[in-house]
């Protein structure tokens, strides 16, 4: 490969990567000021360039949290399930989705028993 080949591809890697992390960027910015529609949109198309992004996957598992913690506070226990789930799958290492997942099992479990 020639080096002003080399320096090319090398210069569309880092514009490429400079995307993603601008999308991210516009992600959690739309996010803190509550437009979570727009912030998942980003944060799922980032997801989709590139499924590594840590950044995206633990944006994408506190809207998936909130939506679920929505969906619980209208008492949609199974939309609620989906919601923490897709929370738990995007960022294993979120606490707080998987306590509410136990919470929802829990609830279940009473259900059934009674």
């Amino acid at each position: 490969m020639s080096r002003r080949r080399a320096r090319v591809v090398a210069a569309a890697l880092l514009l490429f990567a400079g995307c993603v992390s601008f999308r991210d960027m516009r992600a959690k910015n739309a996010y803190l000021k509550g437009d979570i529609d727009t912030a998942e949109t980003l944060t799922e198309s980032s997801l989709q360039s590139d499924p590594t992004d840590l950044q995206a996957r633990k944006l994408g598992a506190k809207i998936a949290t909130r939506r679920g913690a929505d969906a619980l506070s209208r008492g949609e226990l199974a939309v609620a399930r989906g919601y923490f789930q897709k929370a738990v799958n995007l960022y294993p290492a979120d606490e707080v989705a998987e306590k509410y997942l136990d919470m929802i099992r829990r609830e279940e479990a009473t259900r059934v028993v009674k």
